[in-house]
């Protein structure tokens, strides 16, 4: 599994695309090494709102432990990634749907996080599309 990246530069918009297969056990660590590279693109500002296209993962299936393995990568990043952003994340599932919105109720009480768990992408891209409220 990993990403597949869109630079939507005249939009200040970043489209991530999870694809591949959920129960690789790399999983974790092919999107880390995307998202990475993907940061250090020239085209990358640190401003750019993201879309998480997740709708080929079935969350349900994926393993606590790598979701744990997930967000302690996420954190590293978050120093390069910056905080003035937002990030939509768009799931079709309905179980899916509900867990993203646990999850990132979560990293809101952690952080100052703008981030937003949608059905459909227009509406995702719609939201990220504005400026992060401060």
């Amino acid at each position: 599994m990993s990403l597949e990246i869109e630079f939507l530069e005249q939009k200040a918009l970043l489209i991530m695309r999870v694809v591949g297969d959920a129960s690789d056990p790399i999983i974790i660590q092919n999107v880390a090494n995307d998202y990475g590279l993907a940061l250090q693109d020239p085209r990358f500002k640190q401003s750019m709102n993201v879309v998480w296209d997740i709708g080929n993962v079935n969350l349900v299936a994926v393993s606590v432990s790598l979701i744990r393995q997930l967000s302690v990568l996420l954190r590293g990043f978050s120093q390069q990634r910056g905080a003035d952003y937002r990030a939509a994340l768009v799931t079709h599932r309905g179980a899916d749907f509900q867990l993203l919105r646990i999850y990132t109720s979560i990293l809101k009480l952690i952080g100052q996080l703008q981030i937003k768990v949608f059905r459909n992408m227009e509406e995702a891209v719609e939201w990220a599309q504005q400026a992060p409220s401060r």
